[in-house]
């Protein structure tokens, strides 16, 4: 997790005293005490060792010196100290303070929050050690107790930066995003020089995919605090999700010149070139992503997915599906009402027929994006030609960039989704979704389609598993050609020309529903029967789009006149199944992706 502020000790080093002493003995520990807060340690152990010289049981002494010990690097004989100090005295909020201080520098958590417990409970209302104790509940990621804990703080020191900073950290771990944005925004403007604050902020804002407030935040955390590496990390990642892969690139080559094994600076140094076009150099940062954590699935699909743009890659052009665009004209004749505001979201294809069909049927106005040029320009002949210039309006601009305020005149009452590639997910229809959702339409918003069931069947392809892996052929060694298939391909799967046998009935991988998409990858482990003994090699996938409550579209059956189709996906390795015995697949998908591994 990253971590917020550091923990406070000015709890153990500006203490006022408590003792009746000596004069001698009260100068010799007010002077260690002065030291102390001016970090001047060799002198506050002097001082602190002739107090307990005069008085050998001297608690506070004790504990002092214990303190100033470990500050010069002597953490066993400090602990000692502090040790004996509460022996003597085992409520001694300053001393238990100091100790849990020591644990937490130590990364020894769950004693360090016993002795911030036991700090609080002597001084309920110290601010400080309260601040301690919410920081090592942040630490161990009990973020409920670390709010509450850091809530009491902000009621005694309402103007510590520090505390809102952690309080608002603690917040957004607990899914408080409105009340995390203020405490943070409140730190900034207690302590404008807070990056840290502002770096938490651009995790914050950036996550509810306002990339424009988190650039400015982190762009601000950043002239505060350049040098420190997660600042670094969420500048480029904002600076990444805003395209700017060109500035992207250097942030993380810096973030790697100083720490070369920050595995999420290398994924992201590899997809900023993959954008750029530099398919040689994201390849090095995936190979050095992969070296460093030969398990991550994320490093490793990226390399393989990424090699595999070495090889030529043929893509038929799209025919129209009369069968897919009468389905959609269907529902959208019956949806769409007069006064309504569509927004067509599919970018892809330039054609701007949904967009026509939402006029026809009697919107009041349709929106549609088209970020590239000359694509634009054909679409705006197109609906001219056809007379719907004055109810469609094209945005020259990718979806995710639209804002309310900037391009639309009012919320959207009707999204019409055509961005689904044949696998339903690959072509980014869920994060633009979520997107429009959230910020370009009315909270009772119509999308068609309504949502998808993605259908999964075990296949036996003999002839395929001949080449996955890539080994041997015609007597020759060609291992090293397997670099550049991507394993995690799909392919055209028609059953009535391939050679198959199913080995299990059809099953639900995922049923999504468009209005309630959720942000975390979705995937489970599901059990099944085999129906059928053999060795499975892949997984047979296709979908029911549910257009609305009455019209489904399948890819079950299509051919080559359909956009869709059944795909084929190799599994990692062999299944061997029995007929009747069952096994475990793991499926899902998330925003880019199906999922579909072995158990």
């Amino acid at each position: 997790m990253l971590t917020a502020a550091c923990i406070s000790i000015d709890s153990c080093t500006d203490r006022k005293l408590t003792m009746t002493d000596t004069t001698e003995t009260s100068e010799l520990l007010a002077a260690g005490v002065a030291a102390s807060r001016t970090g001047q340690w060799d002198d506050a152990k002097s001082s602190f060792q002739g107090v307990l010289n005069q008085v050998p049981d001297h608690s506070d002494a004790m504990w002092r010196l214990g303190m100033a010990k470990f500050m010069t690097g002597d953490t066993e004989p400090a602990i000692a100290l502090i040790e004996l100090s509460l022996s003597q005295n085992s409520e001694n909020a300053e001393a238990h303070n100091a100790l849990g201080f020591i644990y937490k520098t130590e990364d020894e958590l769950p004693q360090a929050e016993s002795h911030f417990r036991l700090a609080a409970a002597a001084s309920p209302d110290d601010a400080d050690i309260l601040f301690n104790l919410g920081v090592v509940l942040l630490g161990r990621e009990n973020f409920a107790d670390a709010q509450r804990v850091l809530e009491e703080a902000r009621e005694r020191a309402p103007k510590d930066s520090d505390i809102h900073l952690n309080l608002g950290v603690a917040q957004r771990e607990n899914k408080n995003d409105k009340e995390a944005e203020d405490s943070l925004r409140q730190a900034i403007k207690l302590d404008e020089d807070n990056g840290a604050a502002s770096r938490e902020l651009a995790i914050l804002l950036r996550a509810q995919g306002r990339l424009s407030e988190a650039f400015s935040a982190s762009s601000n955390a950043m002239a505060n605090d350049e040098d420190n590496a997660a600042t670094q990390l969420i500048h480029g990642m904002v600076v990444f999700d805003l395209e700017g892969w060109d500035r992207a690139v250097p942030i993380f080559e810096n973030i790697l010149k100083d720490a070369p094994d920050n595995l999420a600076a290398l994924l992201y140094l590899g997809r900023s070139r993959v954008r750029l076009g530099a398919i040689d150099r994201a390849i090095q940062a995936f190979e050095k992503a992969v070296d460093l954590a030969p398990d991550h699935y994320e490093a490793q699909r990226r390399l393989r997915e990424t090699c595999a743009m070495m090889r030529p890659s043929w893509l038929s052009a799209m025919l129209g599906d009369r069968k897919r665009n009468d389905a959609f004209q269907s529902v959208i004749e019956r949806i769409v009402m007069p006064g309504d505001i569509v927004l067509d979201i599919g970018e892809s294809t330039g054609s701007g027929l949904f967009s026509m069909m939402a006029a026809r049927a009697g919107a009041k106005k349709v929106m549609t994006c088209e970020p590239r040029p000359s694509i634009a320009e054909l679409t705006r002949r197109i609906i001219a030609k056809n007379g719907f210039t004055d109810q469609i309006t094209i945005i020259p601009k990718p979806l995710k960039f639209m804002e309310m305020a900037e391009d639309l005149e009012e919320p959207a009452t009707v999204i019409i989704a055509d961005i689904l590639d044949v696998t339903l997910v690959g072509g980014g229809v869920l994060p633009l979704l979520r997107h429009a959702a959230n910020f370009l339409t009315k909270g009772d918003c119509k999308i068609i389609p309504a949502g998808a069931t993605l259908w999964g069947q075990v296949l036996e392809l003999p002839d395929e598993r001949a080449l996955v892996p890539i080994k041997d052929m015609n007597g020759f060694d060609v291992s090293d050609f397997e670099i550049l298939r991507n394993p995690y391909a799909h392919w055209q799967f028609h059953p009535s020309d391939e050679n198959h046998r199913l080995l299990s009935e059809p099953f639900v991988i995922a049923d999504i529903d468009f209005a309630d998409i959720s942000n975390a990858p979705i995937q489970q482990r599901k059990t099944m029967t085999a129906s059928a003994s053999g060795a499975g090699h892949a997984v047979a996938v296709w979908f029911d789009l549910h257009l609305d409550a009455d019209v489904t579209f399948s890819t079950t059956s299509s051919r080559s006149r359909n956009r869709w189709y059944q795909t084929a996906h190799m599994l990692p390795q062999e299944l061997q199944l029995q007929a009747g015995r069952n096994f475990e697949l793991l499926l899902g998908y998330n925003d880019e992706h199906l999922i579909i591994e072995t158990a």
